[in-house]
Formats: C-alpha cells, sequence, structure tokens
C-alpha cells in the first residue's frame, strides 16, 4: 500500500490488494469506521484506492508538508496497522478504537427502556422455571432410585414409606412441578416477548424521529434502503435477541448456581469437573469475538448493499431497458451478491468453528463427572441415589454451556445493529430550532437575505455576501442558470441548510431565533420533484392540514384546476395512488402539490420549477393556480420557463451567487441584456445557435 496524498483530516491510499477485490473493500470499510477519528471511508475496488477522512488536530501547512510528515500521523499509523493485517486475510477490529462504549447494545436498550418492572418480572419467571426444572430433574432422579435401589431412598423408608409410596410421592411432585414449570415457561416466554417488542417499538419510533430531525445535508448524503434498515431491520434484529437470548442466560445461570450448591454438598469434586469447559469456552469466544463481530458487521452492510442495488434497479427499470443495460445491472448484481455470498460463508464458518469447540468442551464437562460418580459408586463411596440425583445435576451445570454459541451469535448480531444505530444518533442535528414563536397569523412575509455567505460541504462558496429583499405580499421571481444558487436561497429561507455569514430576515426576525416548525409552517413548498405518498388523492391533499374538512380540500383542487381531473377517475377523490403517484401524469401530480399547498394556506408560497416538466395546457392551468393563490401572499418563483413569471412584480437574474439584473418584465427587455437574449430564446425571436 502506498501513500498518494495527505491532507488535513483526508488521506489517500493506493492498494494494489484492493483492485477488483469488492470483498476486501467492504471489510476495509468496516474496520476503519470502528476507529473512533474516522469519519467517511470509501474503498474504491475498480480503481485501488481507499480515501479516508478523519476528524483530529492537524498543522496547517502546505500539503507538500503534510506528505512528508504523513508518516509520522498518529491517524496515520493507527490506519495502517488496520489495512495490513486485513490484506492478509485478518478481521481484527483495533482495540480500544470503537466511536462508542464496549456495550452499546446495552446503552441502547436501556435508553429506550419504557417499563423497567416488565424486565424485572420476565428475568424472575426465568429463574423460577430454572428452580422448577431443577426441582423437575431430581423427582426423576427420585423415580429411578426409588425403582432401582432395592428399598427406595434410605431416609425416606426410615421415615416409613416404601417403595411404593417413594414412587408415587416423586412422581406426584414431577407432575405438579412439571404444571408449574409449563406455565412459568409460558409467562415468562410472553413477558421477554413483550419486553422485546417494546424495545423495538420504541427504537423504531427514536430512530425514525432522529431521522426525521436531521439536517437535509445529511439526508442528502444517506442511502434511503440503509437508512430503512437502520430504522426497521436493525430494530427487529435486537428484538429478536431480547427476546430469546436474555432468557436463556438467565434460565442457564439460575440452574448452573443452584445445581453447583447442591453439588458443594455431595461431591464438591464433580462440581469443578462440570466447570471445567467454562475456561475453555471463554477462550473460544475471546479468540473468534473480534472475528465474528466484523463478519456480522460485513454481512449486514452487503445486505444493505444488495437491496439498495436491487431497490434502485426496480425504480429504474424503465432507464435500464432503454440504455439495454440490463447485462451490466446484472454483471452488478452478481458483483455485489457475490460479496454477500462470500461473507455470509465466512460468518457461517467462523460460526460453526466456535460452536464445535464449545460443544467438544461442554461434552467432556458432562462426561467426567458422571465417570468419576460411577467410579466412588463402585469404590462404594457414594450411593445409588446420590449418584442418581447428581447424574440428573450434571447437565444443568455443563449444559448451562451449551448453546452459548448461538446465544454468542445473536448478541453479536445485535451488537452490531445496535452500534449502527447508536452511531446515527450519535451524530446532532447542524441546524437547531430556535425558541422564539411565530404566530402564523401574524406573519406578513417581508424577506431579508443580509451580506449571507454559504458553500456546500466541500464545495466552492455559492454566495458571497449576497443581498435581497422581498417585500411582504410581493411576488418574485428568481432565474438564472443551472448552479447559480436559485433553489438553495430557497432552501437556506426553510433552514434546510445554515448560512455560513450573514442572516436571513423574516419580518424584523433572524429566521435562526424562530422555532424551525413555526417558521416552516409560514412557509408552503411546491417544488419540481413533486412527491405523492402512497393513499388516496385525498390523503395527499389533506398531508397540507390534516385538520380541514372535505369542502376545504376539493376547494383546494378546484383553486389549483386539479378537480376536473379528478372528478373524471371512477373513484375520484379516493382513488388509490400508486408508488409515488405513478398511474397520473407529471402535470396532474403536480397540481395535486398546489391544491396541498393551497389547503395549507401559508403566507409564503414558493414555487420550484412547478412548470418544468408539464405541457404548455398545464403550465397555464399552473399559472392561473399561482395567481389565484399568490395574491395577499408573499410569492417566490424559481423558473427556467420565463413565461411562467412574465407577470410577476420583481425579477431577480442570478449568476455565480450574485444579482445580474433585476427588475419586471417590460424593465428587463428594455434593458436587452440577458434576460431579454433569454426571453428572444425562448419565443423562438433568436436562434439557439447563434
Amino acid at each position: 500500500m502506498q501513500l498518494r496524498s495527505f491532507l488535513p483530516g483526508r488521506l489517500r491510499w493506493s492498494i494494489d490488494e484492493l483492485q477488483n477485490n469488492d470483498l476486501l473493500a467492504k471489510k476495509i470499510e468496516i474496520s476503519l469506521r470502528q476507529l473512533k477519528a474516522v469519519t467517511e471511508v470509501k474503498a474504491n475496488p475498480t480503481t485501488g484506492r481507499l480515501l479516508v477522512s478523519y476528524s483530529g488536530k492537524t498543522s496547517e501547512q502546505a500539503a507538500a508538508d503534510h506528505c512528508a510528515k504523513a508518516i509520522h500521523d498518529p491517524y496515520v499509523s493507527n490506519i495502517q496497522t488496520t489495512i495490513l493485517p486485513l490484506l492478509q486475510q485478518g478481521y481484527p477490529i483495533p482495540a480500544g478504537s470503537s466511536k462508542t462504549n464496549d456495550n452499546p447494545l446495552s446503552t441502547l436498550i436501556r435508553s429506550v427502556e419504557s417499563d423497567k418492572s416488565l424486565r424485572w418480572k420476565a428475568t424472575g419467571f426465568s429463574v423460577f422455571k430454572r428452580v422448577l426444572s431443577l426441582g423437575r430433574n431430581m423427582s426423576l432422579a427420585g423415580i429411578i432410585a426409588s425403582v432401582f435401589n432395592g428399598g427406595g431412598i434410605a431416609f425416606l423408608a426410615r421415615a416409613g414409606l416404601g417403595p411404593v409410596g417413594q414412587l408415587g410421592l416423586f412422581a406426584g411432585l414431577f407432575l405438579i412441578i412439571r404444571t408449574l414449570e409449563a406455565y412459568a415457561i409460558y409467562e415468562g416466554s410472553s413477558l421477554w416477548q413483550k419486553y422485546a417488542t417494546d424495545i423495538e417499538h420504541n427504537l423504531r419510533q427514536k430512530t425514525f424521529n432522529h431521522i426525521e430531525h436531521q439536517d437535509m445535508n445529511s439526508l442528502e448524503t444517506q442511502n434511503s434502503n440503509q437508512m430503512i434498515s437502520l430504522i426497521h431491520d436493525d430494530a427487529v434484529n435486537i428484538r429478536r435477541y431480547l427476546g430469546s437470548v436474555p432468557d436463556s442466560f438467565i434460565s442457564k445461570g439460575a440452574g448452573m448456581v443452584l445445581a453447583g450448591l447442591i453439588f458443594l454438598l455431595i461431591t464438591p469434586l464433580n462440581l469443578v469437573l462440570a466447570l471445567l469447559p467454562a475456561p475453555f469456552v471463554y477462550l473460544i469466544s475471546r479468540k473468534y469475538q473480534d472475528k465474528i463481530t466484523t463478519n456480522y458487521m460485513l454481512q449486514g452492510e452487503s445486505e444493505g448493499f444488495v437491496r439498495k442495488h436491487l431497490s434502485n434497479n426496480v425504480s429504474g427499470l424503465p432507464v435500464v431497458k432503454s440504455y439495454t443495460a440490463e447485462n451490466y445491472e446484472q454483471l452488478k448484481l452478481e458483483k455485489a451478491s457475490l460479496v454477500l455470498r462470500e461473507s455470509t460463508c465466512e460468518a457461517h464458518s467462523a460460526g460453526v468453528k466456535h460452536s464445535e469447540l464449545t460443544s467438544y468442551a461442554i461434552g467432556l464437562g458432562t462426561m467426567l463427572p458422571v465417570l468419576y460418580g460411577g467410579y466412588r459408586v463402585i469404590q462404594g463411596t457414594l450411593s445409588i441415589p446420590m449418584y442418581m440425583l447428581q447424574s440428573f445435576l450434571v447437565p444443568e451445570i455443563s449444559m448451562s454451556l451449551a448453546g452459548v454459541d448461538h446465544e454468542y451469535s445473536s448478541y453479536q448480531s445485535a451488537k452490531s445493529s445496535a452500534r449502527r444505530i447508536v452511531n446515527l444518533l450519535s451524530h446532532e442535528p447542524e441546524i437547531i430550532s430556535g425558541d422564539q414563536p411565530l404566530p402564523l397569523e401574524g406573519v406578513r412575509g417581508d424577506i431579508q437575505f443580509k451580506h449571507i455567505s454559504f458553500a456546500y460541504q466541500e464545495s466552492h462558496k455559492i454566495f458571497d455576501d449576497f443581498d435581497i429583499h422581498i417585500p411582504a405580499h410581493q411576488s418574485v421571481a428568481l432565474i438564472g442558470s443551472t448552479g447559480s444558487g436559485k433553489s438553495t436561497l430557497l432552501k437556506l429561507l426553510l433552514r434546510f441548510y445554515g448560512v455560513d455569514d450573514g442572516e436571513i430576515i423574516l419580518d424584523g426576525h433572524n429566521i435562526n431565533d424562530l422555532d424551525v416548525g413555526d417558521l416552516r409552517k409560514a412557509i408552503s413548498l411546491v417544488s419540481q420533484e413533486v412527491f405523492m405518498f402512497e393513499g388516496t388523492i385525498y390523503e395527499n391533499i389533506l398531508y397540507g392540514r390534516p385538520d380541514a374538512d372535505r369542502e376545504a380540500v376539493i376547494a383546494a383542487a378546484e383553486a389549483a384546476e386539479a378537480l376536473g381531473f379528478i372528478e373524471v377517475l371512477p373513484h375520484g377523490f379516493d382513488t388509490v395512488l400508486g408508488e409515488r403517484g405513478v398511474n397520473l401524469s407529471g402535470g396532474q401530480r403536480q397540481r395535486l402539490s398546489i391544491a396541498r399547498a393551497i389547503l395549507k394556506d401559508s403566507p409564503i408560497l414558493i414555487m420550484d420549477e412547478a412548470t418544468s416538466a408539464v405541457d404548455n395546457e398545464t403550465e397555464g392551468a399552473i399559472q392561473r393556480s399561482i395567481a389565484h393563490i399568490s395574491s395577499e401572499r408573499t410569492t417566490i418563483i424559481v423558473a427556467h420557463r420565463l413565461s411562467t413569471i412574465r407577470h410577476v412584480d420583481q425579477i431577480y437574474l442570478l449568476n455565480n451567487g450574485r444579482v445580474e439584473e433585476q427588475g419586471n418584465h417590460e424593465e428587463l427587455l428594455a434593458l436587452d441584456g440577458t434576460y431579454a437574449a433569454l426571453w428572444k430564446l425562448q419565443t423562438g425571436e433568436r436562434d439557439y445557435r447563434q
């Protein structure tokens, strides 16, 4: 491996072994993400390049100086020691390098636990059923001893109870205990499942709420399938763990303690022999811990990658087919599926090794006490009843270690899920809501962008000392080439992003001081990319104001000139839309979006490229809708079609983050500048080749 560049917080490596090795790329990404300082990892198997971004103090010297000193940087050396073993097919997660605490699973569970008493009740039943299981085995031992020991058990015989009576006594005890045990198993299992599903529900709510309140800057860099996996799949994985493993672990622990105490009274040495496998089981688990953990993380990410690929392809089938890219996409899926296959096989292989080694050690722990007890019976130092009792108790100790491998694997899988969720929850949003309320009825809509500067992450500045004033109740249009900053201004106004410098003033208030929910309630947005939710047309319009009545919804549809096409549909407003509204045309979806904004009835209306993808007739309908709803509102329109905005009060032509021209339609035509040239081009007065 070779260090290609070293900048403050950013490293780029060239690794020969990485080329065409998708599985190794995933392993490197997963391992490096465990380092505290690492914020982003991109391993590219096509180019063999590795990009690592990290946080940490670095000197502000030139790039050449950093390259010269790179080898002495602690982050670089840490990354080197992490990658090199991976190139040798090892899978270590560096000790002490976890981004979160050593046990993110318990921390996460406690953070969403709503009823601690439920956990304690379930724990009590886990212990109780194990006590009953121990009593059941002892009663079985008593039955066998009563039959095979001639006169039965000595102390019961001295009390006047013969072999038949002893047989009846132990049989009665067995039936009573088994009945209680069945109840305890049912009740305990039900309580653990209730506890697990409560945690799953609360965890899903917390994760979804956190994602919904993240900045757009963060959300736009995330894959939707990965977020769905975090919200749902990882919560389900933790629920499955909680529904079975704690119950089994507590029950086995209680059985081991109780059986151990009885062994101390009968044959202390047998207790030692029964516990002999425990250190080996512990060492085996320690040996495979890092490998199993990494394998599960790799498998989980590989599954997410395959799911993302499938989702993208299903959604983009028309594009795939139009470009005859079926074979190309099939090859991409094959590569992703091979990575998943290999990671799954490696996870299974490590799990089987762990399982078989554990089972072998447990088998020895079961055999040795039975052999030693049999030897004592032959020597006459142990009675047959005690030997029977001991033989039935041995499994309570040695077999308590059985299944530890599966439970440990389940724990590691749940722990990996918890780590992913904790990493997500630890990301704090940059946009912090202000505490100043903004009553909707008092909003006039006077907007000022004052000396604002803004740049997207790792991008050149979009705005630098930018000013615009939009008076209340005026209609304003923003036009300009792609990348000139039109849509960015709207995102800044909605506080999807925060300005780097300067301030945005709404009715005399800095929007950073306002409650962000109140701010967004004051703004209705109609965007170019219309999103229709799964449900009926009525429900999609009602989304603008959920407490509105049916008459208001119909009136909003009429104002948006959507009522005509809605009424001719077989089910009218109750027509169920397909995924993202695919059973409607683009213009129909856009008019429903406008109806939604009309129903919201906000004092500020934003139209972001609302007519860019519709025909002329639909554009005319949308223009009439805009004219209808923009009265007594502050209206901001972003458009490429100049015909859409010719009647607005003020037009701003943006170029490279600054206002190049401003005025109304007639004033800008008279100026005979860029706007006039664009108008002539769109109306056909000027040839686009000129």
